[in-house]
């Protein structure tokens, strides 16, 4: 069964990453579906207050069982979230917004 990203996630920064080449074309739209799902996640969790790191470990336990995800698409949804949150805050260690 494919899944389809909804296109409509997070327009901007899916125009970042489309003018800058950072990912395929097919892949924008799924790359801005988990960067809006962690930043839904941090923002209901409070999480906004927490440092990245523990931000980032809360939101993958979560994912892990609310997604039923396991193995290496936790992997590559780790990897994802690391290499957006540059895009939402300038230091990683800094608290993520969606701003």
């Amino acid at each position: 069964m494919k899944t389809f990203y909804k296109s409509d996630f997070l327009p901007e920064f899916q125009i970042y990453l489309r003018e800058r080449g950072l990912a395929l074309e097919k892949r924008i739209p799924f790359i801005a579906h988990w960067a809006h799902l962690y930043l839904s996640f941090i923002n209901q969790a409070g999480g906004h207050a927490l440092p990245f790191e523990i931000g980032l470990e809360r939101f993958m336990k979560h994912t892990s069982v609310q997604e039923k995800i396991q193995g290496w698409p936790v992997k590559q949804t780790e990897a994802l979230v690391r290499g957006f949150a540059g895009y939402f805050v300038a230091d990683p260690e800094m608290t993520p917004s969606a701003s």
